[in-house]
């Protein structure tokens, strides 16, 4: 699919999940999910992301960071999920990635 049609991202979640979450956003901006996708360098210039969890990866993907934040898919009615997705925002964000 980035092959196809180039995105500048991409993410696997929900709808209740984007719902929850849809404050963090900002117009024209990518938003983040269980897994999210980034056109770009894999490490910005913020280099490696600290504090996303010991199961959470980023990782160089079709031109891009591939970003997953766990093993399992997020729920919108477990807060811990929600909770996760907004720290990696703010982490993401830090680091220097387009958010």
């Amino acid at each position: 699919m980035i092959a196809t049609y180039e995105p500048e991202w991409g993410l696997v979640s929900n709808l209740l999940i984007f719902r929850a979450t849809k404050d963090l956003l900002l117009e024209h901006k990518p938003c983040v999910g269980w897994m999210t996708w980034l056109r770009g360098p894999a490490l910005p210039a913020g280099g490696p992301v600290d504090g996303l969890g010991d199961d959470a990866t980023v990782e160089p993907f079709e031109g891009g960071a591939l970003i997953t934040l766990g093993q399992r898919p997020m729920h919108h009615d477990n807060p811990e999920d929600i909770a996760r997705i907004r720290d990696a925002w703010l982490k993401l964000r830090e680091a220097g990635y387009p958010l």
